[in-house]
């Protein structure tokens, strides 16, 4: 029987390579407790799930889905979501159904600019996307 694969198997990697002092690189290596490409990944998600130079909504739960949606196209590294996914899992977040999901998030999102919507051409058969604009504020 041919074994499955969890996501953690499943998912593509990329490798990142620089260069670095050796000094530098070995002070690193000191303050870690875990190896130096687990650290580096490490950090790596906690500054996209950080957000904190994000320029969010004023409004509480807007702040909140635009938020996710950003975090989660940042570690999927596209800059789109499948509608339904997108209403899927804001509705469970939020505690919306997905028509509210639609009518109290992500149209007020789309007119502030923060996201585009896209249902696809004339004759399209799928649910559409979202483009998500990852908007920082001016340091």
């Amino acid at each position: 029987m041919a074994r499955m694969q969890n996501d953690d198997e499943s998912r593509r990697r990329k490798q990142v390579k620089f260069r670095a002092d050796e000094s530098l690189v070995e002070d690193f290596d000191e303050a870690i407790s875990v190896s130096r490409s687990e650290a580096l990944r490490q950090m790596m998600e906690a500054r996209i799930d950080q957000g904190d130079d994000l320029d969010v909504p004023d409004d509480d739960e807007l702040a909140k889905a635009y938020r996710w949606l950003v975090s989660y196209t940042n570690r999927r590294g596209k800059a789109t979501v499948r509608l339904g996914v997108a209403e899927n899992r804001l509705s469970q977040k939020l505690g919306y159904d997905q028509t509210g999901v639609r009518s109290e998030i992500l149209y007020p999102l789309q007119e502030r600019g923060y996201i585009k919507t896209n249902h696809g051409p004339p004759g399209y058969q799928g649910d559409g996307w979202i483009k998500v604009r990852e908007i920082r504020r001016n340091s």
